[in-house]
């Protein structure tokens, strides 16, 4: 088969990588992390008119950007976006929003604060107070969770916190899409992936740990959540993929999942995949983000 193709049509994931290799993403993705621009988050593309209504709201200043389809739902995802700590949501969460609210969901976007600006003491509060609030305002509605890279990593730090407080209701079913989860990145076989991965770097995730945590030990469990208790978290579903440099880290988070009384983990690896795939719109990624929808639909 032409690597540069796959089955009905579009980029294989070979080509991606190879495209990602060809633009040097890795040392731009590391350069952002340095000089982070700071622009409101907007679900506006260019020439689109969204199917959905949208209001926007603020936790101690932050935004929370609420989307809800035009039709009936019975669901809200509380969504926390990638970026390393530092960096805003992207167009790729706002690709993933538009098909989760296509498929009935409604959700919640938390821009949680970022660093250096802000560390992690502030994102925690924020992250957990946001669900807190949402819950409050939606006293009918069940509540999931979602968040990929750094943001399945505050994910699930704040599903740990909000288990520990005894807080109800709990979401009904948590989604962590290559979930950055140990932010010491000592790992050892973390060293193989390095090369393999287009898009991370070590070096990157590294000084965005360090100024996140301004200070804290990296292995403290609100920092880290794979260092914490994961017992009784109810349906959590896993996706990473076999070419990213957490690939390690979300491997031992897949098996303490699977030893924790009261968790029930579903696992889904990408053979062939890059970081935070199931966001990225090749065929896999939006076959995955359809049955992440399923999922934090049903669960």
């Amino acid at each position: 088969m032409d690597v540069a193709a796959q089955p009905g049509g579009g980029l294989s994931p070979r080509a991606l990588i190879a495209f990602l290799r060809l633009f040097n993403a890795k040392a731009s993705f590391s350069r952002q992390l340095r000089r982070p621009s700071r622009k409101p988050f907007s679900m506006h593309g260019r020439g689109r008119a969204p199917g959905f209504r949208m209001t926007r709201e603020t936790v101690e200043g932050f935004d929370v950007l609420s989307v809800e389809p035009k039709g009936s739902w019975s669901r809200r995802v509380v969504f926390y976006h990638g970026g390393a700590y530092v960096l805003g949501p992207s167009f790729l969460h706002r690709l993933a929003i538009e098909s989760l609210v296509a498929q009935g969901l409604a959700l919640s976007l938390v821009d949680y604060p970022k660093a250096p600006e802000h560390n992690c003491d502030s994102t925690l509060r924020v992250a957990r107070l946001a669900y807190e609030e949402i819950a409050r305002t939606n006293p009918d509605v069940e509540l999931a969770l979602l968040g990929d890279s750094a943001g399945g990593g505050l994910a699930l730090a704040t599903l740990q916190a909000l288990r520990d407080e005894a807080f109800a209701p709990l979401p009904r079913a948590t989604a962590l899409l290559s979930p950055w989860v140990d932010l010491s990145m000592s790992n050892p076989a973390i060293a193989d992936f390095e090369g393999r991965d287009p898009l991370l770097s070590l070096e990157g995730l590294r000084f965005a740990a360090e100024i996140y945590a301004a200070g804290r030990e990296l292995r403290t469990p609100g920092i880290s959540p794979l260092y914490g208790d994961l017992s009784q978290l109810g349906e959590v579903a896993l996706y990473f993929g076999t070419e990213e440099l957490l690939n390690p880290d979300c491997a031992l988070l897949a098996r303490r999942l699977a030893e924790s009384p009261g968790t029930r983990p579903a696992i889904h690896i990408g053979e062939g995949m890059i970081h935070d795939w199931p966001l990225i719109p090749l065929a896999a990624g939006k076959k995955a983000l359809r049955e992440i929808g399923e999922f934090l639909a049903s669960k």
